[in-house]
């Protein structure tokens, strides 16, 4: 029985844990590349088109990001994904609804999984606050783009080149996601999520 240290993997993340877990089995060398399936439906999708999940956790709305709407406008075809909880800021630092422009073809609370995998595959790429979607985007071979503000990228992103983290690149961030995890809030007051522009 192999079970994760929980000091230890609120330091780690999953991924490095997993990896621990697969040496300590005997497996040598890195893990297989992840991997997902979907329903095969097909969304006609034009070539280029942009998702977006402006989700996570509902409990957790301070890793919401307040831009996805301003870079909806800035991109020609863009779909939304997740859940119509996803959509709810009430509780957001920014506290407010997106305002979508028209172009945006809104799926949040129509598709289950399987079809939101569907979608994702069609997608040029994906753009999405950290959460299970960005993992499972990045799980299918999509480029991802994770947001982040507090929460450490080098613990949460798993280990592919498809999978990129956004940040603002403050000079406060390396030592900020160094403190503890679960962390709502810090000195600055997310000026990392508030100073990051769709631009």
């Amino acid at each position: 029985v192999h079970a994760n240290v929980r000091r230890n993997w609120l330091v780690d993340g999953d991924t490095r844990w997993m990896n621990g877990v697969a040496a300590a089995m005997g497996w040598e060398g890195p893990l297989p590349a992840p991997f997902a399936r979907h329903s095969g439906r097909k969304f006609e999708l034009r070539e280029g088109t942009i998702a977006l999940h402006p989700g996570c956790k509902p409990d957790w709305p301070w890793k919401k990001w307040h831009a996805f709407d301003e870079l909806a406008a800035m991109l020609n075809d863009v779909v939304v994904i997740g859940l119509p909880a996803d959509l709810e800021n009430s509780r957001t630092w920014f506290k407010r609804a997106f305002r979508w422009p028209p172009h945006v073809r809104n799926y949040a609370g129509q598709l289950g999984l399987a079809d939101t995998a569907a979608l994702l595959s069609q997608c040029a790429a994906l753009v999405s606050n950290d959460s299970g979607l960005m993992h499972l985007a990045a799980a299918l071979g999509v480029p991802t783009l994770g947001i982040f503000g507090i929460t450490s990228p080098e613990r949460e992103l798993m280990a592919v080149e498809r999978m990129k983290p956004i940040s603002k690149g403050l000079s406060c961030e390396p030592a900020c996601r160094q403190q503890r995890w679960g962390r709502t809030d810090c000195e600055r007051h997310l000026e990392c999520l508030r100073t990051l522009s769709a631009a």
